[in-house]
């Protein structure tokens, strides 16, 4: 009961799918929620897999990208992608640390964010583009899996940078090395099991990305917050779009 009530707190946490109103979910849960995150990825990442497979049947391979990511982005509510935005505004800012933090907490979107999101994004859709059939489905699937398992990555292996609130900090004094175990074996089990090779090194790609840029950032503000889990995620997905394009 207690695993099914962190993976319904992960559901909630990471998308916007209505749970029935009799589920009743507290912080504590949430909070033990992290290493459920790839398998809710794993939830995100078929569905969209199966809505591009048949969208494709209809409409050519570049619109359907846009299409996919537009799904993405109402089954998760941007949360990631908010948070790319407000890391990318705080860390190119050029700022001290404190005032870094500040502008990262700003609901307002600036310059440098908008710019790494367009980047970002059209990264994403052109590398989507470029693929077909299985190995398609496959970058499709596993993107929100390896993502999140690259946020998780974050979050276990580096400090919490506020001293107070944010919504990083419901997981900052719950989180242990082994929390990375489980979901780890599950993520590469399934990359090695859907695409081989390519799934493989899509998993390195996104486990790497995430200390380098973790400890990139740690430096600069002396730890991770929310918007840079998020971030995580989102740099993660392109990863993973960009590993399937390559020419193997």
């Amino acid at each position: 009961m207690k695993t099914w009530r962190r993976f319904l707190s992960a559901v909630s946490f990471l998308t916007r799918v209505p749970l029935p109103s009799s589920v009743q979910l507290d912080e504590a849960s949430l909070s033990e929620s992290p290493p459920m995150f790839p398998v809710v990825g794993a939830l995100i990442g078929a569905a969209v897999a199966s809505f591009d497979y048949l969208v494709c049947l209809i409409l050519p391979s570049p619109a359907v990208a846009v299409v996919d990511l537009a799904a993405v982005f109402l089954l998760t509510g941007g949360l990631h992608l908010d948070g790319l935005l407000d890391t990318a505004d705080g860390l190119l800012s050029g700022k001290p640390r404190e005032r870094a933090l500040e502008i990262m907490k700003d609901s307002r979107v600036g310059a440098m964010g908008v710019a790494v999101g367009i980047l970002l994004v059209g990264l994403k859709v052109a590398s989507i583009a470029a693929l077909a059939g299985e190995r398609r489905f496959a970058a499709l699937l596993l993107a929100p899996v390896l993502g999140r398992y690259a946020m998780l990555t974050g979050m276990t292996v580096f400090p919490y940078a506020r001293t107070a609130g944010g919504l990083g900090s419901l997981f900052k004094d719950k989180v242990r090395l082994h929390w990375m175990v489980a979901p780890g074996v599950f993520a590469v089990a399934l990359a090695a099991a859907v695409a081989g090779v390519p799934g493989i090194a899509a998993f390195a790609a996104c486990v790497l990305m995430a200390l380098g840029l973790g400890r990139l950032v740690t430096g600069r503000l002396g730890g991770l917050t929310g918007d840079v889990h998020g971030a995580l995620c989102e740099v993660a997905e392109a990863a993973v779009y960009v590993v399937f394009a390559a020419r193997w």
